[in-house]
């Protein structure tokens, strides 16, 4: 049985719930009034008076008037978050792949991507130091055949002279349009 709960965000865009412990709970948000584009998070089971901390993030891609909803990560050192694409829904021949950076010390950042065979990125790695501010880093992967899969992330990021390395994937799924134009037939990859 799914349990639902409801609550408006404040003014610095914060709610709070109460909820039952022991259960996984699924934080969804509505962009904003005017459009049906929802964000979401999912919890690991909640413990007795735990508060729980989800960000839901959307990243812009003015290069295609695209939002792409993003996932973050938290690194521990002083703390730097990265947010990533959730997944790219691919549209056309050409997509793009954001990071982001935000710290308030300082950190240097390297990311690489593996798109799946027949895709290929613009760079193979990308760098950003990152002191007191947000930084942004883009790919722009090409498709030159295939259909698409995860993009294999790895991060490499440096504070006080540490290194640590974080692994992630970015699932990808193409359009029913795209699908059409590629001769394709319906299915999501990636998922």
């Amino acid at each position: 049985m799914l349990n639902c709960c409801r609550a408006l965000t404040d003014e610095t865009g914060e709610a709070f719930l109460g909820v039952m412990h022991g259960k996984e709970y699924i934080i969804i948000g509505v962009l904003n009034e005017t459009t049906d584009k929802h964000l979401g998070s999912s919890t690991d089971n909640i413990t007795e008076n735990e508060t729980v901390r989800k960000y839901l993030q959307l990243l812009e891609v003015p290069a295609k008037a695209k939002q792409i909803p993003g996932k973050m990560k938290k690194v521990t050192g002083s703390e730097l978050w990265i947010i990533e694409p959730e997944y790219i829904e691919w549209t056309s021949l050409t997509e793009y792949y954001p990071f982001v950076f935000e710290t308030l010390d300082n950190w240097t950042t390297e990311v690489s991507v593996s798109p799946p065979e027949g895709y290929e990125p613009d760079h193979e790695s990308l760098s950003e130091n990152v002191t007191n501010e947000v930084e942004t880093v883009m790919f722009t992967i090409t498709e030159v055949g295939s259909k698409p899969g995860e993009t294999y992330v790895v991060y490499k990021v440096w504070h006080n002279g540490k290194l640590q390395v974080i692994h992630s994937g970015i699932p990808a799924k193409e359009t029913p349009a795209y699908q059409k134009a590629k001769g394709r037939g319906k299915g999501i990859t990636g998922f």
